[in-house]
Protein backbone atom coordinates (compact mmCIF):
# COMPACT_ATOMS: atom_id res chain seq x y z
CA UNK A 1 0.00 0.00 0.00
CA UNK A 2 1.44 3.30 -0.92
CA UNK A 3 0.56 5.90 2.40
CA UNK A 4 1.45 10.01 1.84
CA UNK A 5 1.46 11.00 5.24
CA UNK A 6 0.50 15.18 5.36
CA UNK A 7 1.84 17.25 8.46
CA UNK A 8 2.93 20.72 9.14
CA UNK A 9 5.11 19.59 11.83
CA UNK A 10 7.57 16.93 11.50
CA UNK A 11 11.45 16.40 11.73
CA UNK A 12 12.31 20.33 12.31
CA UNK A 13 9.79 20.26 15.62
CA UNK A 14 9.55 18.56 18.94
CA UNK A 15 5.81 17.94 19.97
CA UNK A 16 3.40 14.80 19.81
CA UNK A 17 2.27 15.76 16.50
CA UNK A 18 6.18 15.40 14.89
CA UNK A 19 7.02 11.79 17.39
CA UNK A 20 2.90 10.16 16.01
CA UNK A 21 4.33 10.83 12.69
CA UNK A 22 7.97 9.60 12.85
CA UNK A 23 6.87 6.47 14.58
CA UNK A 24 3.92 5.98 11.98
CA UNK A 25 6.46 6.19 9.18
CA UNK A 26 8.83 3.84 10.61
CA UNK A 27 6.03 1.34 11.64
CA UNK A 28 4.44 1.10 8.36
CA UNK A 29 7.64 1.01 6.68
CA UNK A 30 8.89 -2.01 8.90
CA UNK A 31 4.79 -3.88 7.78
CA UNK A 32 6.07 -3.22 4.41
CA UNK A 33 3.98 0.18 3.69
CA UNK A 34 5.37 2.07 0.64
CA UNK A 35 5.63 5.75 2.51
CA UNK A 36 6.01 9.28 1.86
CA UNK A 37 5.94 12.74 3.42
CA UNK A 38 5.08 15.77 2.46
CA UNK A 39 5.71 18.58 5.41
CA UNK A 40 6.82 21.58 5.75
CA UNK A 41 10.45 23.26 5.41
CA UNK A 42 12.28 24.86 8.30
CA UNK A 43 12.43 27.87 6.13
CA UNK A 44 11.87 29.60 2.83
CA UNK A 45 13.25 26.54 0.28
CA UNK A 46 11.66 23.69 -0.87
CA UNK A 47 13.48 20.50 -1.81
CA UNK A 48 13.10 16.60 -1.01
CA UNK A 49 15.45 14.46 1.01
CA UNK A 50 14.97 11.08 0.96
CA UNK A 51 11.41 10.17 0.98
CA UNK A 52 9.97 13.52 2.29
CA UNK A 53 9.15 16.70 0.19
CA UNK A 54 9.54 20.04 2.26
CA UNK A 55 7.38 22.80 1.16
CA UNK A 56 8.88 26.38 1.74
CA UNK A 57 7.32 28.18 5.02
CA UNK A 58 7.51 31.11 6.34
CA UNK A 59 7.04 31.43 10.33
CA UNK A 60 3.61 31.79 12.28
CA UNK A 61 5.02 32.00 15.97
CA UNK A 62 2.79 35.31 16.53
CA UNK A 63 -0.14 33.18 16.61
CA UNK A 64 1.16 29.76 18.06
CA UNK A 65 5.04 29.16 18.98
CA UNK A 66 6.88 27.44 16.13
CA UNK A 67 4.27 27.34 13.75
CA UNK A 68 5.06 27.66 10.08
CA UNK A 69 3.00 28.34 7.53
CA UNK A 70 3.13 27.46 3.63
CA UNK A 71 4.57 30.27 1.03
CA UNK A 72 5.10 29.75 -2.17
CA UNK A 73 3.95 26.37 -3.04
CA UNK A 74 6.49 24.68 -5.99
CA UNK A 75 3.93 22.93 -8.33
CA UNK A 76 6.31 20.48 -9.92
CA UNK A 77 6.94 18.83 -6.27
CA UNK A 78 3.29 18.07 -5.74
CA UNK A 79 2.79 16.90 -9.59
CA UNK A 80 5.75 14.22 -8.38
CA UNK A 81 3.12 12.93 -5.42
CA UNK A 82 0.38 12.90 -7.66
CA UNK A 83 2.29 11.29 -10.35
CA UNK A 84 3.56 8.27 -7.46
CA UNK A 85 -0.14 7.70 -7.26
CA UNK A 86 -0.92 6.99 -3.44
CA UNK A 87 -3.53 4.78 -2.38
CA UNK A 88 -4.34 6.77 0.59
CA UNK A 89 -3.33 10.03 2.22
CA UNK A 90 -3.01 10.34 6.41
CA UNK A 91 -3.35 14.04 7.19
CA UNK A 92 -2.23 14.81 10.76
CA UNK A 93 -2.42 18.71 10.52
CA UNK A 94 -5.79 20.94 9.46
CA UNK A 95 -3.76 23.65 7.99
CA UNK A 96 -1.13 24.29 5.07
CA UNK A 97 -0.56 21.06 4.17
CA UNK A 98 -4.06 19.66 4.68
CA UNK A 99 -5.17 21.86 1.53
CA UNK A 100 -1.82 20.22 -0.21
CA UNK A 101 -3.49 17.06 0.93
CA UNK A 102 -6.86 17.82 -0.65
CA UNK A 103 -5.53 18.98 -4.01
CA UNK A 104 -3.55 15.62 -4.58
CA UNK A 105 -6.65 13.49 -3.56
CA UNK A 106 -8.61 15.06 -5.87
CA UNK A 107 -6.49 14.69 -8.25
CA UNK A 108 -5.11 10.71 -7.98
CA UNK A 109 -9.04 9.66 -6.77
CA UNK A 110 -8.08 8.55 -3.53
CA UNK A 111 -9.22 9.24 -0.03
CA UNK A 112 -8.04 10.64 3.00
CA UNK A 113 -7.77 9.60 6.48
CA UNK A 114 -7.30 12.54 9.04
CA UNK A 115 -6.13 12.46 12.53
CA UNK A 116 -7.22 14.60 15.14
CA UNK A 117 -4.38 15.35 17.25
CA UNK A 118 -5.26 18.73 19.22
CA UNK A 119 -8.36 20.00 20.83
CA UNK A 120 -8.05 23.27 19.67
CA UNK A 121 -10.78 24.79 22.18
CA UNK A 122 -8.01 24.41 24.80
CA UNK A 123 -6.03 26.31 22.82
CA UNK A 124 -7.89 29.42 21.49
CA UNK A 125 -6.59 31.65 24.29
CA UNK A 126 -3.67 32.30 21.75
CA UNK A 127 -5.35 34.00 19.21
CA UNK A 128 -9.29 34.54 20.65
CA UNK A 129 -9.64 36.13 24.21
CA UNK A 130 -13.13 34.93 24.30
CA UNK A 131 -13.52 31.67 25.68
CA UNK A 132 -17.26 31.06 23.95
CA UNK A 133 -16.40 32.79 20.65
CA UNK A 134 -13.14 30.52 20.40
CA UNK A 135 -14.84 27.33 21.34
CA UNK A 136 -17.82 27.98 18.93
CA UNK A 137 -15.24 28.78 16.14
CA UNK A 138 -13.30 25.87 17.14
CA UNK A 139 -16.58 23.64 16.74
CA UNK A 140 -17.14 25.33 13.50
CA UNK A 141 -13.50 24.58 12.00
CA UNK A 142 -13.62 21.13 13.14
CA UNK A 143 -17.12 20.16 11.51
CA UNK A 144 -15.44 21.79 8.25
CA UNK A 145 -12.19 19.66 8.06
CA UNK A 146 -14.48 16.36 8.84
CA UNK A 147 -16.54 17.07 5.70
CA UNK A 148 -13.52 17.44 4.13
CA UNK A 149 -12.73 14.06 4.62
CA UNK A 150 -13.37 10.53 4.73
CA UNK A 151 -12.87 10.03 7.95
CA UNK A 152 -10.86 10.92 11.13
CA UNK A 153 -8.75 9.07 13.54
CA UNK A 154 -9.23 9.95 17.67
CA UNK A 155 -6.11 8.77 19.95
CA UNK A 156 -8.42 7.91 22.86
CA UNK A 157 -11.88 8.12 23.38
CA UNK A 158 -12.02 11.31 25.08
CA UNK A 159 -11.61 12.48 21.28
CA UNK A 160 -13.75 9.98 19.59
CA UNK A 161 -16.93 11.93 21.85
CA UNK A 162 -15.94 15.07 21.75
CA UNK A 163 -15.42 14.92 17.75
CA UNK A 164 -19.37 13.19 17.91
CA UNK A 165 -20.36 16.10 20.40
CA UNK A 166 -19.31 18.84 17.90
CA UNK A 167 -21.55 17.01 15.27
CA UNK A 168 -18.39 15.39 13.07
CA UNK A 169 -20.54 12.66 11.01
CA UNK A 170 -17.82 10.78 9.21
CA UNK A 171 -16.63 7.30 10.20
CA UNK A 172 -14.60 7.77 13.50
CA UNK A 173 -11.45 5.21 14.70
CA UNK A 174 -9.50 5.46 18.17
CA UNK A 175 -5.79 4.84 17.45
CA UNK A 176 -3.81 5.49 20.14
CA UNK A 177 -0.47 6.29 19.22
CA UNK A 178 2.74 3.72 19.53
CA UNK A 179 6.06 4.48 20.46
CA UNK A 180 9.22 3.53 19.51
CA UNK A 181 9.97 1.44 23.29
CA UNK A 182 13.62 0.92 22.00
CA UNK A 183 14.26 4.51 21.92
CA UNK A 184 12.70 6.11 24.92
CA UNK A 185 13.31 3.21 27.27
CA UNK A 186 16.01 4.17 29.89
CA UNK A 187 19.01 1.77 29.85
CA UNK A 188 20.68 3.82 32.46
CA UNK A 189 23.40 2.04 34.67
CA UNK A 190 23.40 3.76 38.36
CA UNK A 191 26.43 5.48 37.74
CA UNK A 192 24.99 7.62 34.45
CA UNK A 193 22.13 8.03 36.53
CA UNK A 194 24.54 10.11 40.01
CA UNK A 195 26.23 11.67 37.35
CA UNK A 196 23.13 13.29 35.70
CA UNK A 197 21.83 14.03 39.12
CA UNK A 198 24.93 15.75 39.85
CA UNK A 199 24.69 17.89 36.97
CA UNK A 200 20.73 18.65 37.57
CA UNK A 201 21.93 19.08 41.10
CA UNK A 202 19.96 16.94 42.62
CA UNK A 203 21.03 15.12 45.95
CA UNK A 204 21.52 11.33 45.00
CA UNK A 205 19.30 10.32 47.70
CA UNK A 206 16.14 12.40 46.60
CA UNK A 207 13.03 10.97 44.89
CA UNK A 208 12.17 12.73 41.72
CA UNK A 209 8.91 13.99 40.90
CA UNK A 210 8.72 14.78 36.94
CA UNK A 211 6.93 17.14 34.63
CA UNK A 212 7.85 16.85 30.97
CA UNK A 213 5.89 18.63 28.15
CA UNK A 214 5.83 21.60 26.88
CA UNK A 215 5.32 24.71 29.32
CA UNK A 216 2.01 26.39 28.16
CA UNK A 217 -1.21 27.51 30.37
CA UNK A 218 -2.85 24.68 29.29
CA UNK A 219 -0.90 22.46 30.73
CA UNK A 220 -1.68 23.89 34.23
CA UNK A 221 1.76 22.74 35.80
CA UNK A 222 1.57 25.94 38.36
CA UNK A 223 -1.09 23.40 40.06
CA UNK A 224 1.48 21.21 40.42
CA UNK A 225 3.55 24.07 41.97
CA UNK A 226 1.04 25.03 44.29
CA UNK A 227 0.13 21.70 46.01
CA UNK A 228 3.89 20.96 46.37
CA UNK A 229 4.46 24.04 47.77
CA UNK A 230 2.12 23.16 50.25
CA UNK A 231 2.70 19.29 50.72
CA UNK A 232 6.91 20.01 50.64
CA UNK A 233 7.83 16.15 50.61
CA UNK A 234 10.60 15.50 52.41
CA UNK A 235 13.65 14.15 50.20
CA UNK A 236 11.93 15.12 47.23
CA UNK A 237 12.69 17.22 43.75
CA UNK A 238 10.00 18.35 41.42
CA UNK A 239 12.27 17.93 38.21
CA UNK A 240 10.19 20.55 35.07
CA UNK A 241 11.75 19.32 31.61
CA UNK A 242 10.58 21.15 28.82
CA UNK A 243 10.16 24.62 27.51
CA UNK A 244 7.37 26.80 26.01
CA UNK A 245 5.64 30.66 26.22
CA UNK A 246 4.99 29.71 30.11
CA UNK A 247 7.84 29.55 31.69
CA UNK A 248 8.03 33.06 33.26
CA UNK A 249 4.99 32.48 34.84
CA UNK A 250 6.42 29.25 35.65
CA UNK A 251 9.13 30.39 37.12
CA UNK A 252 7.13 33.12 38.91
CA UNK A 253 4.90 30.75 40.52
CA UNK A 254 7.42 28.69 41.84
CA UNK A 255 8.91 31.78 43.66
CA UNK A 256 6.02 32.64 44.56
CA UNK A 257 5.23 29.29 46.49
CA UNK A 258 9.39 29.23 47.92
CA UNK A 259 9.49 25.78 46.26
CA UNK A 260 12.79 25.33 46.20
CA UNK A 261 12.85 21.78 45.30
CA UNK A 262 12.09 22.55 41.83
CA UNK A 263 14.26 22.69 38.96
CA UNK A 264 13.84 23.52 35.58
CA UNK A 265 15.98 21.97 32.59
CA UNK A 266 14.78 23.65 29.61
CA UNK A 267 14.55 22.01 26.50
CA UNK A 268 16.06 18.59 26.25
CA UNK A 269 16.89 16.95 23.47
CA UNK A 270 13.65 13.44 22.50
CA UNK A 271 16.67 10.86 22.31
CA UNK A 272 18.16 12.30 26.00
CA UNK A 273 14.81 12.11 27.42
CA UNK A 274 14.96 8.45 28.25
CA UNK A 275 17.69 9.67 31.23
CA UNK A 276 15.65 12.08 32.68
CA UNK A 277 12.81 9.14 33.11
CA UNK A 278 15.46 7.20 34.29
CA UNK A 279 16.41 9.15 36.82
CA UNK A 280 13.14 10.09 37.94
CA UNK A 281 10.46 8.33 40.54
CA UNK A 282 7.61 9.08 39.89
CA UNK A 283 5.40 11.30 36.98
CA UNK A 284 3.16 14.26 37.39
CA UNK A 285 1.21 15.84 35.42
CA UNK A 286 -2.43 18.23 36.38
CA UNK A 287 -2.69 18.82 32.28
CA UNK A 288 -6.26 18.46 30.89
CA UNK A 289 -5.96 19.51 27.62
CA UNK A 290 -4.40 15.85 26.02
CA UNK A 291 -5.49 14.04 23.14
CA UNK A 292 -3.65 11.55 24.64
CA UNK A 293 -0.23 12.70 26.19
CA UNK A 294 2.79 10.59 24.91
CA UNK A 295 4.67 11.98 27.63
CA UNK A 296 2.22 9.38 29.80
CA UNK A 297 3.20 6.88 27.82
CA UNK A 298 6.65 7.31 27.75
CA UNK A 299 6.82 7.19 31.62
CA UNK A 300 5.13 4.03 31.85
CA UNK A 301 7.70 2.40 29.09
CA UNK A 302 9.97 3.57 31.56
CA UNK A 303 8.50 1.93 34.52
CA UNK A 304 7.35 5.37 36.14
CA UNK A 305 4.41 5.18 38.30
CA UNK A 306 2.02 8.27 36.87
CA UNK A 307 0.53 10.75 39.85
CA UNK A 308 -1.87 12.76 37.33
CA UNK A 309 -5.16 14.81 37.32
CA UNK A 310 -8.39 12.42 36.64
CA UNK A 311 -8.63 13.03 32.68
CA UNK A 312 -10.80 10.84 30.22
CA UNK A 313 -7.56 10.53 27.90
CA UNK A 314 -5.57 8.32 30.76
CA UNK A 315 -8.44 5.55 31.00
CA UNK A 316 -7.07 3.20 29.51
CA UNK A 317 -3.22 3.64 30.62
CA UNK A 318 -4.11 5.16 34.31
CA UNK A 319 -5.08 2.67 36.30
CA UNK A 320 -5.65 3.52 40.00
CA UNK A 321 -3.27 1.06 42.35
CA UNK A 322 -2.08 -0.81 38.86
CA UNK A 323 0.01 1.59 36.83
CA UNK A 324 -0.24 4.89 39.29
CA UNK A 325 -3.59 7.08 40.35
CA UNK A 326 -5.74 9.93 39.31
CA UNK A 327 -6.18 12.32 41.64
CA UNK A 328 -9.07 15.17 41.67
CA UNK A 329 -8.56 17.15 44.57
CA UNK A 330 -5.54 18.67 46.29
CA UNK A 331 -6.58 16.21 49.11
CA UNK A 332 -6.00 12.93 46.65
CA UNK A 333 -2.91 14.16 45.52
CA UNK A 334 -1.79 14.67 48.84
CA UNK A 335 -2.72 11.01 49.79
CA UNK A 336 -1.60 9.35 46.61
CA UNK A 337 1.57 11.23 46.17
CA UNK A 338 2.54 10.21 49.54
CA UNK A 339 1.53 6.44 49.04
CA UNK A 340 3.74 6.53 46.44
CA UNK A 341 6.44 8.13 48.33
CA UNK A 342 6.57 5.49 50.79
CA UNK A 343 5.63 2.34 49.35
CA UNK A 344 7.32 -0.17 47.08
CA UNK A 345 6.34 0.56 43.51
CA UNK A 346 8.07 -2.18 41.78
CA UNK A 347 4.66 -4.23 40.86
CA UNK A 348 3.76 -0.59 39.61
CA UNK A 349 6.85 -0.14 37.22
CA UNK A 350 6.03 -3.65 35.67
CA UNK A 351 2.68 -3.14 35.33
CA UNK A 352 3.29 -0.43 33.17
CA UNK A 353 5.89 -1.62 31.31
CA UNK A 354 3.91 -4.45 30.79
CA UNK A 355 1.14 -2.39 29.28
CA UNK A 356 3.15 -0.58 27.20
CA UNK A 357 4.78 -3.28 25.57
CA UNK A 358 1.08 -5.21 24.87
CA UNK A 359 -0.09 -2.23 23.40
CA UNK A 360 1.77 0.71 22.08
CA UNK A 361 4.39 -0.98 20.49
CA UNK A 362 5.76 0.34 16.90
CA UNK A 363 4.22 -2.74 15.10
CA UNK A 364 1.15 -2.89 16.99
CA UNK A 365 0.29 0.80 15.84
CA UNK A 366 1.39 -0.02 12.02
CA UNK A 367 -1.25 -3.04 11.94
CA UNK A 368 -3.60 -0.82 13.45
CA UNK A 369 -3.22 2.12 10.64
CA UNK A 370 -3.33 -0.42 8.03
CA UNK A 371 -6.02 -1.59 8.95
CA UNK A 372 -8.43 1.29 9.42
CA UNK A 373 -6.67 2.43 5.85
CA UNK A 374 -7.77 -0.72 4.37
CA UNK A 375 -11.68 -0.02 5.88
CA UNK A 376 -11.65 3.51 4.19
CA UNK A 377 -10.24 2.24 1.11
CA UNK A 378 -13.07 -0.05 1.07
CA UNK A 379 -16.21 3.01 1.93
CA UNK A 380 -14.47 5.02 -0.51
CA UNK A 381 -14.74 2.27 -3.60
CA UNK A 382 -18.42 1.80 -2.36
Amino acid sequence: MKVLITTDWFKTATNGVATSVKNLEKGLRECGAEVRILTLSPNYRSYVKGSTTYISSISAGKIYPNARISALVRRKLIKDLIDWKPDIIHSQCEFSTFIMARRIAKRVHCPIVHTYHTIYEDYTHYIIHNKRLGKNAMITFTKQIAKRVNGMIAPTQKVSELLIRYGCHTPIWVMPTGLDLAKIASHSDEVQKAALKEKLGIPQESRVLLYAGRLASEKNIEELITMLGRIRPENAVFLIVGDGPARKDIERCIAENSLDCAIMTGMVKPRDMRFYYGISDIFINASQSETQGLTYIEALANGLPLLCRRDKCLEDVLIDGVTGYAYSNFTEFEVYLNKLLSMDTSQISENAVNMIEQHYSLRHFAEHALKIYTECLNFYEE
